[in-house]
């Protein structure tokens, strides 16, 4: 993606690690952008669906 763009469950994981509820079901989120990779058929510049699930991408950053 362009510079300065940001996958939209990137910025729902931040919202809600910084205590702002969404009310956005990431897990769910996050299966909607493997649906969109399958799509569009390649890869889209989420850390999030590389790491291939929320507990991963948890233990990747920490």
């Amino acid at each position: 993606g362009a510079a300065g763009n940001i996958c939209t469950e990137e910025l729902v994981l931040l919202c809600e690690e910084m205590g702002i509820r969404t009310g956005v079901d990431l897990d769910r989120l996050i299966e909607v952008g493997r649906m969109a990779e399958r799509i569009v058929g390649h890869q889209l510049p989420s850390e999030l669906l590389r790491a291939g699930s929320l507990d991963a991408f948890r233990k990747k950053a920490a």
